[in-house]
């Protein structure tokens, strides 16, 4: 990622804090990137709904060296990781357009919560009910147009997270599903790749 952060290039950021719920995005240009820090160009930044953020008050802690271990493909363990998750991000993108005057195209990342397990598993398809929001379908719509997308879940006691390159389609459920489960939409993610890195995350879970 790190030989993308040019000047010029499109960013997607999400501010979130769990315990209090609050979150915003912030899309922009990468204006530089020197000495180990970003500054970016904000073209838009707007504040999301707490709705389906779990409340977890997160610390910092550094990672002891020597411990990192990446592991590639879509095995046991990332499976099991995507299953217990109670929260993923989501990172989509919207295509520049040929007609400079059509909407604005860019980058994006966004959060989606629910109760454990919410994610559905089988074989190399995730399924997420489409829960109502803030009804702004940022991520809907660009997945519309472009529907590759990149996932985060992070496990915070193993200190790791998993990154899965996916190709999504949206399901419209039928009048008679929509009333029973709440939701009338259905996200499918097919994974195309997965990469689990182990014991790199500095942040642990505080003491409630």
């Amino acid at each position: 990622m790190a030989e993308r952060l040019t000047p010029g290039a499109q960013i997607g950021l999400l501010g979130i804090e769990a315990h209090t719920r609050r979150r915003n995005r912030l899309n922009g240009l990468v204006a530089d990137a020197l000495d180990g820090r970003v500054s970016v160009r904000v073209t838009q930044s707007f504040g999301n709904c707490p709705k389906y953020i779990y409340p977890r008050r997160i610390e910092w802690a550094p990672i002891v060296a020597g411990v990192k271990r990446v592991v590639s493909g879509w095995d046991a363990d990332a499976r099991r990781m995507v299953a217990a998750a109670d929260t993923f991000f989501i990172a989509t993108a919207h295509p520049e357009a040929a007609d400079a005057s059509a909407a604005a195209h860019g980058v994006d990342v966004s959060h989606r919560g629910g109760e454990a397990g919410f994610v559905c598993i089988r074989d190399a398809t995730l399924s997420v009910p489409d829960y109502p929001g803030n009804r702004f379908f940022n991520t809907l719509g660009n997945l519309e147009l472009n529907p590759w997308a990149g996932l985060l879940f992070i496990d915070f006691e193993a200190r790791s997270f998993l990154q899965l390159a996916v190709r999504a389609r949206l399901e419209w459920l039928p009048p008679s599903q929509t009333e029973s489960k709440g939701n009338n939409r259905v996200l499918h993610f097919d994974v195309l790749a997965a990469q689990r890195t182990e014991g790199v995350l500095p942040l642990v879970l505080a003491a409630q």
